[in-house]
């Protein structure tokens, strides 16, 4: 039986639900952790992701940085200009190099996916449909109302391999940019 050849992705990722999510999905993916928080200056992220791109020995498809904006001043557009200057200074090809940057998490993504919501049976028309949002308070208020418990490492998973990505690309751009650039693929990569 022939076997199909597998991208090789890099993922810098940060959040034990991202880093889960890819691992159990995409199991040829790279994935390692980046650490955030409100501590974390945009800069530091910066050096950060290119320290560990600069271990990175292998010639790969797609680098992919993901991280969210937490509080910081700077839009996600700004934050992740800074980040692609800095790898790019050392050397990464910009046409491999996605940078998802949430506004301000992960979760955020799956407001802006509303058949997503609906198909989770927690569809709110109140919902605020746009980013800069605290998203995890948001789901666990809908989860709450519905009796159930939100739980990042069990539904956030499971809602981040239902998502949509189309349905988040007119709201947040970032996100279109890993869609074009993503090999094909079950979770969004352009077909």
């Amino acid at each position: 039986m022939s076997q199909m050849p597998y991208p090789k992705i890099v993922a810098i990722v940060e959040g034990s639900m991202e880093r889960a999510f890819i691992n159990e999905n995409f199991r040829y993916v790279h994935a390692m952790p980046i650490y955030n928080g409100e501590a974390w200056t945009t800069e530091a992220m910066a050096r950060q992701a290119q320290t560990l791109a600069a271990t990175i020995d292998y010639d790969y498809d797609l680098m992919i940085v993901w991280f969210d904006r937490e509080k910081r001043d700077e839009t996600v557009e700004q934050i992740a200009h800074t980040v692609r200057g800095r790898l790019i200074e050392m050397g990464v090809d910009d046409a491999r190099l996605a940078i998802i940057v949430c506004d301000r998490m992960t979760e955020n993504l799956f407001l802006l996916d509303r058949n997503l919501l609906i198909r989770e049976g927690i569809s709110d028309d109140a919902l605020p449909h746009s980013l800069g949002h605290n998203g995890k308070v948001v789901l666990k208020r809908l989860f709450k109302e519905r009796g159930m418990k939100y739980s990042e490492t069990f539904d956030g998973k499971r809602m981040l391999k239902r998502l949509n990505i189309d349905e988040c690309v007119a709201d947040f751009p970032l996100i279109g940019d890993l869609r074009r650039k993503m090999p094909a693929c079950w979770w969004g990569g352009a077909s």
